[in-house]
């Protein structure tokens, strides 16, 4: 080897070693950039409602006496928390020919002759609220996401005179939210 090159060696050696001393080398990097953005999640809850009933049987009505005849049915129900609804009865199957969905006039008819009635009125609070089949006279009610029963107070009003036999009737109850 030749003077020159030894001194280029040398050279370059120094030059490596004041670099590894001083931490000034720098080894090739590749330059990393992040980009953020925000994900937007949403859901909408909705109002939803269930409805079903229990059914009721008064059992016997006895017309030698005087007393009306009351009985208690339910109506199990369940909505969103929150749900504002109204729950209302028809006028029965049977009711009379001056009933009205604000005023209803309720009728069981005997199953051996339809043309026997008894009377018998369904109350919101077990006295005077008829429980009829318009927003005014239906339940409000709001959810709470739980199922509750509401009762359903019936009465057969004393005095009326029906022939011997079983009767009945089906109301229909809806829940509209």
């Amino acid at each position: 080897m030749n003077k020159n090159s030894i001194l280029k060696v040398r050279s370059l050696g120094l030059a490596v070693a004041a670099v590894l001393a001083t931490g000034s080398f720098s080894a090739t990097s590749y330059a990393t950039s992040s980009v953020t953005a925000a994900l937007a999640v949403s859901a909408t809850v909705v109002s939803a409602c269930s409805l079903s009933t229990t059914p009721v049987s008064l059992g016997s009505v006895d017309q030698l006496n005087t007393q009306t005849l009351n009985g208690t049915g339910g109506l199990v129900v369940q909505c969103t928390n929150g749900a504002a609804a109204s729950i209302t009865l028809d006028q029965g199957t049977h009711a009379t020919g001056a009933s009205s969905d604000a005023a209803p006039l309720r009728k069981m008819v005997n199953s051996t002759n339809t043309g026997d009635g008894l009377a018998y009125v369904i109350t919101q609070d077990g006295s005077s609220t008829i429980w009829g089949n318009t927003a005014a006279t239906g339940l409000g009610y709001t959810g709470t996401g739980a199922t509750e029963t509401k009762s359903v107070y019936i009465s057969i009003p004393q005095g009326q005179n029906a022939p011997v036999g079983t009767y009945s009737d089906t109301v229909t109850a809806t829940i509209t939210f």
